[in-house]
């Protein structure tokens, strides 16, 4: 395991050896590369360890911050809605418009939406499309920057439970 400052460019180096079974707390082996001294330390480090690059990907499907959500378009086979937040009002439905739309339903399908997570990423030849039953979600942000699409589609073949195919443009 190596790491580096980026800023500095200095380097270290560790190797991880196997875990102490004689020890009482379960205990792993580490040496640092250019000092002859082997220590050891608590074998959760190994759970913190990376099992494969994916662990490194964002895994929620909305990456950007919620505070800066203005807007939400919703879209799938039979129905459409857009949500506006206004200064005054909180959220509105604006099409098709009401008067009545519940913040509380809004906040907490925002705050659920930041904590969805992926379940399993696909590679990039695998999936062609997202299927014939797609939902699309359309966010718009106060800080400028470019609305983001949230799109989801039809099963993933053999899963147990059903997984759905999503993304994030």
């Amino acid at each position: 395991l190596t790491l580096s400052n980026s800023t500095t460019g200095d380097t270290q180096t560790i190797t991880l050896g196997w875990i102490d079974g004689m020890a009482d707390d379960g205990r792993m082996f580490v040496k640092k590369i250019g000092n002859p001294s082997v220590f050891t330390i608590d074998a959760a480090f190994q759970g913190f360890l990376p099992k494969a690059p994916s662990d490194f990907r964002e895994p929620h499907l909305f990456s950007k911050n919620v505070i800066d959500i203005t807007g939400i378009h919703y879209k799938d086979s039979k129905k459409e809605f857009h949500l506006a937040l206004d200064d005054s009002l909180g959220w509105t439905l604006t099409d098709p418009a009401f008067d009545d739309t519940d913040q509380a339903t809004v906040n907490t399908y925002i705050a659920w939406l930041a904590r969805f997570k992926a379940i399993e990423f696909v590679e990039a030849g695998e999936m062609v499309d997202l299927g014939n039953e797609t939902i699309s979600m359309t966010f718009d942000f106060s800080d400028g920057s470019p609305s983001t699409t949230i799109a989801m589609g039809g099963l993933v073949p053999d899963t147990d439970p059903p997984l759905f195919y999503a993304r994030q443009d």
